[in-house]
């Protein structure tokens, strides 16, 4: 009798892996448990502007929005310390270190500065605009062929 055999989840594959995937993952699952507990320990708003970054073998790293809440932060730390090492069971953490990582919304991200190509490579684009028969492409690289430094 024929029986189906359950397809192996992607996770499982991963977490068995023999090479430095399988140790990233468990990194990853302990630093978004530590960032749940750090929400539990701070409240909010506090909480809301700071996340852990990274943890070594004696230092809890965190990221901050901003300098404000870094120095709030610096304030909090004997009760993140207290509760990183009672209630998440790291004896060894002994400091906390905060970084200014300010986050950027979605327009500073993208790049609004015009980008430039220079002439040797918008007159190698018409050239190759000129040797295509395919329209798409060739307009495409025309356009690019416009942005060149003036």
């Amino acid at each position: 009798m024929y029986s189906e055999k359950m397809p192996t989840r992607f996770n499982s594959i991963l977490e068995k892996s023999q090479d430095g995937i399988a140790a990233l993952l468990r990194h990853i699952k302990l630093l978004r448990h530590l960032d749940n507990e750090l929400t539990s320990c701070l409240g909010l708003p506090a909480s809301k502007h700071c996340c852990v970054a990274n943890i070594t073998d004696d230092m809890l790293i965190l990221h901050t929005d901003s300098s404000a809440w870094a120095s709030k932060l610096r304030y909090l730390t004997p009760s993140i310390l207290d509760h990183m090492r009672n209630m998440c069971d790291l004896p060894s953490i002994k400091s906390v270190r905060i970084r200014v990582q300010p986050r950027q919304t979605e327009s500073e991200s993208y790049n609004s500065k015009q980008n430039f190509i220079s002439l040797q490579s918008a007159t190698f684009l018409k050239q190759a605009a000129e040797s295509t028969s395919d329209q798409q492409i060739r307009s495409c690289y025309l356009k690019l062929a416009k942005n060149n430094r003036p």
